[in-house]
Protein backbone atom coordinates (compact mmCIF):
# COMPACT_ATOMS: atom_id res chain seq x y z
CA UNK A 1 0.00 0.00 0.00
CA UNK A 2 2.78 2.17 0.77
CA UNK A 3 4.01 2.02 -2.57
CA UNK A 4 1.05 2.68 -4.17
CA UNK A 5 0.74 5.76 -2.76
CA UNK A 6 4.02 7.75 -4.31
CA UNK A 7 2.54 6.24 -7.70
CA UNK A 8 -0.46 7.61 -7.49
CA UNK A 9 0.57 11.46 -6.72
CA UNK A 10 3.10 11.36 -9.53
CA UNK A 11 -0.16 10.24 -12.03
CA UNK A 12 -1.79 13.02 -10.29
CA UNK A 13 0.90 15.26 -11.26
CA UNK A 14 0.94 14.46 -14.20
CA UNK A 15 -2.30 14.54 -14.65
CA UNK A 16 -2.41 18.33 -13.51
CA UNK A 17 0.73 19.02 -15.79
CA UNK A 18 -1.76 18.25 -18.70
CA UNK A 19 -3.56 21.07 -18.59
CA UNK A 20 -3.82 22.65 -22.28
CA UNK A 21 -4.00 26.28 -21.01
CA UNK A 22 -0.53 25.17 -19.41
CA UNK A 23 1.21 23.35 -22.37
CA UNK A 24 4.16 25.66 -22.62
CA UNK A 25 5.47 26.36 -19.23
CA UNK A 26 8.39 24.17 -18.30
CA UNK A 27 9.11 25.30 -14.92
CA UNK A 28 7.62 28.21 -12.63
CA UNK A 29 8.50 31.19 -14.52
CA UNK A 30 9.61 29.87 -17.47
CA UNK A 31 7.85 29.73 -20.56
CA UNK A 32 9.05 27.96 -23.71
CA UNK A 33 6.86 28.11 -27.14
CA UNK A 34 8.52 25.94 -30.56
CA UNK A 35 5.74 27.09 -32.22
CA UNK A 36 6.61 30.90 -31.95
CA UNK A 37 10.26 29.97 -31.93
CA UNK A 38 10.75 31.68 -28.39
CA UNK A 39 11.51 31.37 -25.04
CA UNK A 40 11.40 33.70 -21.76
CA UNK A 41 11.24 34.11 -17.67
CA UNK A 42 8.75 36.03 -16.22
CA UNK A 43 8.17 36.48 -12.64
CA UNK A 44 6.90 34.21 -10.23
CA UNK A 45 3.46 34.19 -9.39
CA UNK A 46 2.31 35.19 -12.63
CA UNK A 47 0.01 32.78 -14.14
CA UNK A 48 -0.51 31.58 -18.05
CA UNK A 49 -3.10 31.36 -20.01
CA UNK A 50 -4.19 30.44 -23.87
CA UNK A 51 -6.46 33.76 -24.40
CA UNK A 52 -7.42 33.30 -28.17
CA UNK A 53 -7.36 30.80 -30.75
CA UNK A 54 -8.22 30.37 -34.58
CA UNK A 55 -7.54 27.34 -36.20
CA UNK A 56 -4.45 27.28 -38.70
CA UNK A 57 -4.29 30.81 -38.55
CA UNK A 58 -2.84 32.29 -35.10
CA UNK A 59 -2.59 31.58 -31.27
CA UNK A 60 -2.17 33.89 -28.16
CA UNK A 61 -1.03 32.91 -24.75
CA UNK A 62 -0.39 35.33 -22.11
CA UNK A 63 1.79 35.57 -18.72
CA UNK A 64 0.35 37.99 -16.33
CA UNK A 65 -0.11 39.25 -12.93
CA UNK A 66 -1.00 42.08 -10.99
CA UNK A 67 1.91 44.05 -11.94
CA UNK A 68 1.38 43.48 -15.77
CA UNK A 69 1.93 40.99 -18.76
CA UNK A 70 3.60 39.79 -21.88
CA UNK A 71 0.81 38.06 -24.76
CA UNK A 72 2.65 36.38 -27.46
CA UNK A 73 0.89 35.61 -30.70
CA UNK A 74 1.66 33.07 -33.01
CA UNK A 75 1.30 31.45 -36.51
CA UNK A 76 0.70 34.39 -38.18
CA UNK A 77 3.19 37.08 -38.77
CA UNK A 78 1.85 40.41 -37.28
CA UNK A 79 2.92 43.83 -38.14
CA UNK A 80 2.14 47.38 -38.04
CA UNK A 81 2.92 51.18 -37.22
CA UNK A 82 3.45 52.90 -33.86
CA UNK A 83 0.95 55.02 -32.32
CA UNK A 84 0.51 56.90 -28.96
CA UNK A 85 -2.40 59.09 -28.44
CA UNK A 86 -3.68 58.77 -31.86
CA UNK A 87 -0.64 59.92 -33.78
CA UNK A 88 2.13 58.02 -35.32
CA UNK A 89 5.20 57.38 -33.28
CA UNK A 90 8.93 56.61 -33.84
CA UNK A 91 9.53 52.98 -32.70
CA UNK A 92 12.39 52.62 -30.25
CA UNK A 93 15.60 50.04 -30.23
CA UNK A 94 15.32 47.19 -27.53
CA UNK A 95 17.84 44.53 -26.88
CA UNK A 96 15.68 41.31 -27.31
CA UNK A 97 17.54 37.92 -27.50
CA UNK A 98 20.54 39.47 -27.63
CA UNK A 99 20.10 41.81 -30.99
CA UNK A 100 18.61 45.39 -31.44
CA UNK A 101 14.74 45.06 -32.23
CA UNK A 102 12.48 47.59 -33.07
CA UNK A 103 9.30 48.35 -30.51
CA UNK A 104 6.82 50.24 -30.58
CA UNK A 105 6.73 51.92 -26.79
CA UNK A 106 3.93 53.81 -25.92
CA UNK A 107 2.83 55.50 -22.10
CA UNK A 108 -1.48 56.06 -21.32
CA UNK A 109 -2.73 58.96 -19.92
CA UNK A 110 -3.26 57.10 -16.92
CA UNK A 111 0.77 56.27 -16.73
CA UNK A 112 0.35 52.89 -17.42
CA UNK A 113 2.98 51.80 -20.07
CA UNK A 114 2.94 48.97 -23.20
CA UNK A 115 5.65 47.93 -25.02
CA UNK A 116 4.86 45.81 -28.78
CA UNK A 117 7.59 44.19 -30.28
CA UNK A 118 5.97 44.14 -33.88
CA UNK A 119 7.28 40.52 -34.84
CA UNK A 120 9.92 38.22 -36.03
CA UNK A 121 9.98 34.51 -38.44
CA UNK A 122 8.00 34.39 -41.82
CA UNK A 123 4.34 34.61 -42.45
CA UNK A 124 3.45 30.88 -40.85
CA UNK A 125 5.68 30.60 -38.06
CA UNK A 126 6.00 34.64 -37.08
CA UNK A 127 5.27 36.39 -33.97
CA UNK A 128 5.04 38.92 -32.01
CA UNK A 129 4.76 39.82 -28.40
CA UNK A 130 2.70 42.99 -26.89
CA UNK A 131 3.81 43.80 -23.01
CA UNK A 132 2.19 46.00 -20.33
CA UNK A 133 2.93 47.46 -17.13
CA UNK A 134 -0.20 48.01 -14.75
CA UNK A 135 0.55 50.15 -12.75
CA UNK A 136 3.04 53.99 -13.52
CA UNK A 137 5.40 52.11 -10.44
CA UNK A 138 9.04 51.92 -10.90
CA UNK A 139 8.89 48.07 -9.46
CA UNK A 140 5.67 47.06 -11.64
CA UNK A 141 7.79 48.36 -14.78
CA UNK A 142 11.27 46.87 -14.25
CA UNK A 143 9.43 43.31 -13.80
CA UNK A 144 8.02 43.42 -17.11
CA UNK A 145 11.07 44.41 -18.82
CA UNK A 146 13.15 42.25 -17.50
CA UNK A 147 10.61 39.46 -18.82
CA UNK A 148 11.20 41.12 -22.24
CA UNK A 149 14.95 41.09 -21.76
CA UNK A 150 14.87 37.61 -21.25
CA UNK A 151 13.16 36.71 -24.46
CA UNK A 152 15.45 34.36 -26.67
CA UNK A 153 13.72 33.98 -30.10
CA UNK A 154 15.32 31.13 -32.17
CA UNK A 155 14.55 32.27 -35.76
Amino acid sequence: MKKALPLFGLLLLCACSSDPNMRHVTSAGNYSNKDAHMSMSFPKGWEVKIIDEVPNQYKVERMFGKEGGVQVTWGQKVGGVCIENGKKKEMESMKISGRDMQVCHTVNDDGTENWKLISWGDLKTGGSIDAYANKPSAENRQMVLDALESVRISQ
